[in-house]
C-alpha cells in the first residue's frame, strides 16, 4: 500500500486549493488556513460506512463535511474519506480544570449528538431507536 499523498489528494480534490499535506496527522492544509482531515481505512466497507455517515449527517454542524472519498482504494491502494477537521480540542485535553458542572453539560451535549445520530434511518441498519423514522435527519 503506497498511503496518500498531497498529489493523490490534489487529484481527487481538484478545486481545492490544497498547499500542504502532513502524513503523520493526516492533516491538508488549504490556501485558505481551513484544515482537513483524511482517514485512512484497511477494508473499503469501513471507508464507505464512514463516507455514507457523514454524507446522511450533512449539515449537522457537529459531523466533519465529507469533501470526497476512495472507498475502493483505487488512487493509492488505500481506502480513505477526506472530511473537514473536527473543530475545537480533544476533550481529554479541554477537560482538564474544569469543574464537575461544566463536564455534566458538555457530557449532555455529547448525549444529545449521539441521540441525534443514532435516530438516523441508515440503509440495511434502520434507526437505532424504537421509532420509526423517514430517510432523512430526525429531530430528537
Amino acid at each position: 500500500m503506497a498511503g496518500v499523498t498531497i498529489d493523490i489528494l490534489r487529484q481527487l480534490l481538484p478545486t481545492h486549493d490544497i498547499v500542504r499535506y502532513d502524513n503523520s496527522t493526516q492533516h491538508v492544509t488549504l490556501r485558505d488556513g481551513s484544515v482537513l482531515c483524511v482517514w485512512s481505512y484497511r477494508q473499503s466497507a469501513s471507508a464507505q460506512s464512514c463516507a455514507s455517515a457523514l454524507e446522511r449527517l450533512n449539515g449537522d454542524s457537529t459531523v466533519p463535511a465529507l469533501c470526497a472519498a476512495d472507498v475502493a482504494g483505487r488512487l493509492c491502494g488505500t481506502a480513505f474519506v477526506v472530511g473537514t477537521a473536527p473543530r475545537g480540542q480533544m476533550l481529554a485535553h479541554a477537560g482538564i480544570g474544569m469543574s464537575h458542572d461544566q463536564r455534566y453539560a458538555i457530557g449532555q451535549q455529547l448525549g444529545q449528538m449521539v441521540a441525534r445520530w443514532h435516530a438516523l434511518t441508515y440503509a440495511g441498519f434502520g434507526a437505532l431507536n424504537d421509532a420509526t423514522h423517514k430517510i432523512g435527519r430526525a429531530h430528537v
